[in-house]
């Protein structure tokens, strides 16, 4: 690893904009709309100088891609100021000083996570790599879990998207790689439509999967039944009453004993006609029979006051 970088004045049509060998950017062609960024350089340059690396007569942009082409698409500026590393300097070295640059301002996410694990795994040997690099990017050593992560750049750019911007969870998307392309289509549409916290999207995903797997058919048919349908169509609900009705439909649908023992418990409670105060639960799951009668008192007077009526009325003969 080196330890000290050169300062110098390079022009921008030096740089080879489209090598991206040290870039762990996903979509590196996607518009530029970071308008803070391209605010503060206009207002003081560039403060942080880039670095890049020399390669023949041009140079590979090692950090600071989108400095770079700020000062080139909005500015355009003719040279800049660059921190610059030799040709002599290993690819794998300089992919380093990428991922380290990154996790100075914040943690990859699971996407560049994962283009890191695919480039350093072209130039390194797989143990150097769990050994050297995966207790910085935070992950697994686990050679099954590596594998997981590669999995993910295989699946379709809007999973890769979502993914990379937050929207849809590591775990559920560890999930869907083992789908089929429609299968995992219509979870993200879902996830996307009604935002889906974590929790419910781990429940969409797992409970697809599973009443495909009974029924014998496909994920995809399972979430096109026509209450599905009907439940994401409905005119009036909005995206959290539409995304309750979802997860009750599937865990109807997913356990149907547990649905019928729900439903009998919450006609019992409304035959009582339980005054204001009073509870009646029971243990989750429905595991066992036994329920809980719970009385809400003001005070201790009131308990001492009715506790005789209480205490007559379930006291066995």
């Amino acid at each position: 690893m080196p330890t000290t970088l050169q300062c110098k004045k390079i022009s921008l049509a030096e740089i080879d904009f489209s090598d991206q060998t040290f870039n762990l950017e996903p979509f590196p062609d996607s518009p530029f709309q970071d308008d803070s960024l391209v605010s503060s350089i206009t207002r003081n340059g560039i403060l942080h100088p880039p670095i890049v690396k020399e390669n023949s007569n041009r140079f590979t942009i090692v950090t600071g891609r989108k400095r770079l082409r700020i000062a080139l698409e909005h500015l355009q500026l003719k040279s800049c100021n660059t921190l610059y590393l030799s040709d002599k300097i290993s690819n794998q070295d300089c992919l380093e000083i990428t991922l380290e640059d990154t996790l100075i301002r914040r943690k990859l996410t699971p996407v560049e996570q994962a283009i890191f694990l695919r480039k350093s795994l072209q130039w390194l040997p797989e143990e150097q790599v769990i050994d050297r690099f995966i207790p910085l990017l935070g992950i697994s050593p686990y050679k099954h879990d590596i594998k997981e992560f590669l999995k993910l750049l295989k699946m379709e750019d809007v999973f890769i998207l979502a993914l990379h911007e937050g929207n849809l969870d590591l775990n559920v998307a560890f999930i869907l790689t083992d789908l089929q392309p429609p299968d995992r289509q219509r979870i993200l549409a879902i996830i996307t439509r009604l935002k889906l916290s974590i929790g419910y999207q781990k429940k969409l995903a797992q409970s697809a999967i599973e009443l495909a797997r009974r029924s014998g058919t496909t994920v995809s048919a399972i979430l096109a039944e026509p209450e599905v349908d009907e439940i994401l169509a409905h005119p009036e609900a909005n995206p959290p009453q539409i995304c309750a009705n979802l997860m009750e439909w599937l865990t109807k649908k997913r356990y149907p004993r547990l649905s019928k023992a729900e439903q009998s418990f919450h006609k019992l409670t409304a035959s009582l006609d339980l005054p204001k105060g009073v509870k009646v639960s029971h243990i989750p799951s429905f595991e066992k029979d036994n329920l809980t009668l719970t009385i809400e008192l003001v005070n201790q007077n009131e308990l001492a006051e009715k506790w005789p009526l209480i205490k007559k009325a379930i006291t066995r003969r």
